[in-house]
């Protein structure tokens, strides 16, 4: 489990803009700080930009611009394997979620998203 004030910081990364408010809005209400990006592409800068790492990172796997999976892939050549990632598909089979701590399918519950955010980061 993290600690500290990266414990509390998550990564949203999802292209459809309704989710991510709804996700990012009752993270925030739980006490997380939230980082929202609409593709993995965003997400990478985002994540060079954080001065510290995520204790999580909610990721969708459709998205325009670099898929979830490209971002996993990206993810692993840039030393960052060990972050934390749990994937949020509507895709029954994703491909690539062994990547991943957990998959949560769409549509998800915000009870599901935030037991395991607090699961993973405390």
């Amino acid at each position: 489990m993290c600690q500290g004030a990266a414990a509390r910081s998550v990564l949203l990364v999802d292209d459809d803009d309704d989710v991510r408010a709804s996700l990012a809005s009752a993270l925030v209400e739980a006490g997380y700080a939230v980082v929202e990006a609409n593709h993995g592409e965003a997400a990478l800068r985002a994540l060079a930009e954080m001065s510290s790492p995520p204790c999580l990172v909610l990721l969708d796997l459709a998205m325009p611009v670099m898929t979830g999976a490209e971002f996993l892939a990206a993810l692993e050549t840039s030393g960052r394997a060990s972050q934390p990632v749990v994937i949020i598909s509507a895709t029954d089979r994703p491909r690539d979620v062994a990547a991943a701590r957990r998959l949560l399918r769409k549509p998800v519950s915000i009870d599901a998203v935030l037991a395991v955010t607090k699961e993973l980061c405390g």
